[in-house]
Order: structure tokens, then C-alpha cells, then sequence
């Protein structure tokens, strides 16, 4: 009785279960295939539209060394096309107190600040301009100077928050779902000539933005670009084979030395990258509960998180592409 009932379980493999399953595979792959060319093709769209003018938004009270380093990265993503960076301290004050020439007159302070961050242009070789602005609400006049400005990214720096900051209104989370531009966020742990940069692949391809953010830096820095990814992103042998022809094929269309890694989520990795470079999440809730930081442990280094305009992210049938296949 158990021979035959073994027999039979392995004739009902053979028949039903496997080719089931061998289909299932092939059509996944396929899908992941072709979410992997479109999201190529995105690439080489998005290399014609690199960063003219970036804001630099400082929104607290930050040690030189770090207001040094958020100038020294947004040089680098303007650099390419020769553009501008704009370091803006803001200052808020109650509603309670009028925005009258007194309280907006610039102090020494301000006039430091000023001349401390427009000396480094030189420095960097590109333009370099500082500002102060005193409002009552700090979002609403990040999201409006940039407006005015026509500003490409705001770049800002990113700090784990408590619950409550989250679900009651960060300013830089709130900028992030209304600038009229791309948004970077920077866990600021210092940036001073990246070698090394990581572009950081999870659930799905690596993002147009992302992509133009990490060449950037590496081109001005004479690097080299390391493409990440999980180990058991897919599961399969097919799902491997088709990442790594996938990031063959980003390999060659950028213009800098590239090499590509799997990365064991459990911690095990080759050696520190200088600077970490990922895609934010489209899901605000997700990212009001949680603070959304890599799959992978803990660099140890400045992680950049790029938060595309909601013009340049992809929809919602993509987005459940992009994690069912890869």
C-alpha cells in the first residue's frame, strides 16, 4: 500500500506538479525580464535629466562639519552639468511672533554662515550660494523656495524619529510628499571624497534617480560604483541569472567602473562602502510607521535615500511588479 501510494505521489509530480510549476517560473521570469528593460530604458531617459540646481535645506542647528558635508554632496550631484547649489538655514518662530525686520534682520551669525558656505565654492568648483529665511512654518517655506527657485532636489538631512514625529509632521517627511521636486535624504555620518559607492537594490530595480545619484558622485570622485543586491532576492537559479543580466546591462550604460555584489541580509559582506545610495518608499504610511531604513545591516557610512517626484515614480501596477519579481 505505501509503495503504491508513493508511485503514485511521484507520477502526480512528474505529470502535474512540475510542469505547473516549470510554467509559473518561466512566466515569472519573463515578467522580470521585461520589468528589468523598462526600467533600463527609464536609466537612459534620466541621464538627460540630471540636476541643474539643488536646495540645500538645513532645518536645525548643525555643526559645520556636517553643513560641510550635505554642500560637498549636492556639489557632486550638480556637478555634471555645471550647476548651482543653494544652502538655505531655516528658522522658524512662533505664530505668536510678527515677521518684522527685527526678528529677520541677519545677525553675525548669519552673515558667518553666509560667507563660510559661499567660500566653499571655490573649493568644489561649482556655484555655492547661502541664504537665511525665518518663517513661521519651516515645511511650507522649503516646499516654497523650492518652488520659486525651480529648484531639481532638495537635499536634506534624515534622522531616525519617534512614532509621534512621524504620524504628527516631520518637516523634512512632509517636504517629501509635497516638493514640487526629488527629495534627498542623507543619514549624515560625514562625506569627504566617496571612493566606494554602493547602489543599493531592494524589492525591485534600481531607480532611475538613485542610479544618476550614485554616478554622479562617483564620476567626481574617481570611483568606483558597486552594485548591491540580496543573496535570496528571488529564489531561484532563473531569478539570479536574470539580475545578473540585468545589472550587466546598467553596467554598460553608465560611464564609470561598476562592479556587482549579492549581499547576505544576516550581515555578511566584502568590505565598508564610503556612501550608501537607495529608493525611498512610495507608501507614506508605511513610512509614517516605520522608519524605512536598508534591508541590509548597517553600512556604517552616509546613506543617501532618494524619494523621486511623484511624476518620475512608477504606478501602482509597476510597483507590484517590480516586488513580485524581483
Amino acid at each position: 500500500g505505501a509503495a503504491v501510494i508513493t508511485v503514485a505521489s511521484v507520477v502526480w509530480y512528474l505529470l502535474y506538479v512540475r510542469p505547473r510549476v516549470d510554467r509559473e517560473g518561466a512566466a515569472t521570469d519573463a515578467v522580470r525580464r521585461q520589468v528589468g528593460r523598462d526600467a533600463l530604458e527609464q536609466v537612459e531617459i534620466a541621464a538627460s535629466q540630471n540636476a541643474h540646481e539643488v536646495l540645500v535645506a538645513l532645518t536645525k542647528n548643525v555643526s559645520e562639519e556636517r553643513e560641510r558635508s550635505l554642500v560637498a554632496f549636492a556639489a557632486d550631484v550638480v556637478r555634471p552639468d555645471d550647476g548651482r547649489v543653494v544652502a538655505v538655514r531655516f528658522e522658524e518662530v512662533p505664530d505668536q511672533v510678527p515677521l518684522t525686520e527685527q526678528v529677520t534682520v541677519q545677525s553675525d551669525a548669519d552673515r558667518s554662515f553666509e560667507r563660510r558656505v559661499e567660500a566653499l565654492s571655490e573649493e568644489f568648483g561649482v556655484a555655492v550660494e547661502a541664504d537665511e529665511i525665518v518663517s513661521h512654518d519651516t515645511k511650507h517655506a522649503i516646499v516654497n523656495l523650492a518652488t520659486d527657485r525651480g529648484v531639481d532636489a532638495v537635499v536634506a538631512e534624515h534622522e531616525p524619529l519617534r512614532l509621534r514625529s512621524r504620524l504628527f509632521g516631520d518637516p523634512v517627511d512632509w517636504v517629501v510628499r509635497h516638493a514640487p521636486c526629488d527629495v534627498l535624504l542623507v543619514d549624515n555620518l560625514g562625506y569627504g571624497r566617496p571612493e566606494r559607492v554602493v547602489l543599493s537594490g531592494e524589492n525591485g530595480p534600481y531607480h532611475p534617480l538613485a542610479v544618476g545619484v550614485a554616478e554622479s558622485v562617483v564620476a567626481a570622485n574617481d570611483g568606483q560604483l558597486s552594485l548591491w543586491y540580496p543573496a535570496d532576492a528571488t529564489g531561484s537559479d532563473e531569478g539570479a541569472r536574470t539580475i545578473d543580466d540585468y545589472q550587466s546591462e546598467l553596467s554598460r550604460l553608465l560611464s564609470v567602473p561598476v562592479s556587482a555584489e549579492t549581499v547576505r541580509t544576516d550581515g555578511g559582506r566584502r568590505s565598508q562602502p564610503d556612501l550608501l545610495v537607495r529608493r525611498g518608499s512610495s507608501d507614506a504610511v508605511r513610512d509614517a510607521l516605520f522608519d524605512d531604513r536598508p534591508a541590509f545591516p548597517s553600512p556604517g557610512c552616509t546613506t543617501v535615500t532618494v524619494y523621486p517626484h511623484e511624476s518620475r515614480r512608477p504606478g501602482f501596477v509597476r510597483r507590484f511588479l517590480e516586488r513580485a519579481t524581483f
